[in-house]
């Protein structure tokens, strides 16, 4: 993973009507093939930063992709470099079939119909929705169509994957399924940024924290050294993780021993306590 960033932004800002500002970031860089999660409560400025990383909506500041900055002729080089899957699917489908909807974006790119064909095809097989080609996309259940919008993003191969809470009314299937893509997207070494509010899944998954709040940035680093700052969840409204609280519980309690690592998902934790008995 190169140091050079992917993606930055200096003096981001944007303001909704009647001049409200909704967003304030001095400086974020994202570096490729890392995994962040950007966390905060509800209206902590999440959405909109990752609709102005996209182009979706215009913000003041400074965006650069490769060190080129984006200017507003190069909204359509964000928005094929930067592919963001909506939290609300609805948004997103617009074709009458699953096969027109994912093929909708690499046909948009004027690509070789076989082209179009083979990443379709890939991105079917990605999401396990290959005997859904011919299916009404908008009469599929909330979890395929997330799905869905997923594969319409896979298709369009972009350089970085953006998901705007993307656990938000699924069930527990869709939800392992979905961690199962990002295990994937993880060993490819694909750079993936997640909004959410769940501290649970940021603390398993993410490397790296940002946590949100009034539109700014109020913390970034290392995801468990940011999600171990109880004072900062505090001020932003989020808790600790569970398996964090209960782990540093068991040190304190001599059961975990000092010098070794907090687990940071549940069978990291049954290696740890097993090796203990």
């Amino acid at each position: 993973m190169t140091n050079e960033p992917i993606l930055e932004v200096q003096n981001l800002r944007y303001c909704y009507d009647r001049g409200r500002e909704a967003l304030h970031v001095d400086r974020f860089a994202l570096r490729r093939g890392e995994r962040v999660a950007v966390l905060g409560a509800n209206g902590a400025g999440k959405s909109t930063f990752f609709l102005c990383l996209n182009g979706v909506l215009e913000a003041q500041g400074r965006i650069l992709l490769s060190g080129k900055e984006m200017t507003r002729r190069g909204r359509n080089e964000l928005r094929r470099r930067v592919g963001i899957v909506f939290q609300d699917p609805d948004r997103q489908i617009i074709a009458s079939t699953v096969g027109e909807e994912v093929s909708f974006g690499p046909m948009n790119l004027r690509l070789p119909l076989e082209e179009v064909a083979r990443r379709v095809d890939e991105s079917l097989r990605y999401l396990d929705l290959a005997s859904f080609r011919d299916r009404p996309a908008h009469y599929l259940s909330g979890g395929e169509k997330k799905r869905v919008s997923i594969a319409d993003i896979l298709a369009m191969e972009p350089e970085i994957l953006v998901f705007d809470e993307p656990t938000v009314s699924l069930d527990p299937k869709n939800v392992e399924l979905f961690e199962r893509v990002l295990d994937r997207l993880r060993a490819e070494g694909r750079t993936v940024l997640i909004s959410t509010h769940n501290v649970d899944f940021a603390y398993r998954w993410a490397e790296r924290a940002v946590v949100m709040k009034d539109g700014a940035i109020e913390a970034d680093g290392p995801a468990d050294e940011v999600l171990s700052d109880e004072a900062l969840l505090a001020r932003c409204s989020l808790r600790p993780p569970a398996l964090l609280e209960l782990a540093r519980l068991l040190r304190e309690k001599g059961v975990l021993p000092e010098d070794v690592p907090l687990p940071r998902d549940v069978e990291s934790f049954k290696k740890i306590w097993e090796g203990q008995k």
